[in-house]
């Protein structure tokens, strides 16, 4: 999928490393995602009064939940919300809590930090199998994902980066099995400290 600026931005969190920016309107792969002042993924559509009304669902998630590479309208979320409302005839919001690269302790610390506030009358957590490669909290004094201007390091090789290098980053980042695999070797690797999310989520 082509890469169309501006993408998505984010800023540095203290717990979960890293966050959504808010009120950026950007794009993922191409497709339009608008992100809200709390620093959730807007659903395209606005439905008078729906914050006061009704039940609240809180879609948790990863980049499934988030919708990359797809428009506002398109993600589960606001499909949700619009056959709910539509089909059903429920006065019903969705919000959309999916972050791009988040893991099973970030999506935790994300439910208990902002989005409890929402007061949600259901929680949906979305899960996949890579969620639980995070399931810890990162590392003390690990080294930021994020460039200065609010991209992951992943998605923006360095200029001084080895022409090679970098052209096995992009090979790697733009296939599913050679990151899944990337993430394992490097999990495999990681020699921490075990904490109540690690062994809950083992």
């Amino acid at each position: 999928m082509q890469r169309i600026e501006p993408e998505i931005r984010y800023r540095p969190h203290p717990a979960r490393r890293f966050t959504l920016l808010p009120d950026q309107v950007a794009n993922t792969y191409g497709a339009a995602a608008s992100i809200d002042g709390r620093g959730f993924r807007m659903n395209g559509h606005d439905y008078a009064g729906r914050a006061n009304s009704g039940a609240r669902i809180l879609a948790l998630g990863d980049s499934f939940t988030f919708g990359l590479g797809v428009g506002n309208e398109e993600t589960w979320p606001a499909q949700l919300e619009t056959t709910l409302r539509s089909d059903v005839g429920l006065p019903v919001s969705v919000i959309n809590a999916g972050t791009i690269s988040y893991g099973v302790f970030q999506e935790l610390d994300l439910l208990r930090s902002s989005g409890l506030k929402t007061q949600p009358t259901i929680v949906v957590h979305g899960l996949y199998w890579n969620d639980f490669m995070n399931a810890a909290p990162p590392a003390p004094h690990s080294p930021s994902v994020l460039t200065a201007d609010g991209y992951f390091v992943w998605d923006r090789p360095a200029g001084e980066e080895n022409p090679i290098r970098r052209a096995a980053s992009k090979v790697v980042s733009q296939s599913a099995f050679l990151y899944s695999l990337r993430q394992v070797v490097s999990q495999l690797g990681r020699r921490e400290k075990s904490t109540d999310y690690a062994l809950a989520f083992s």
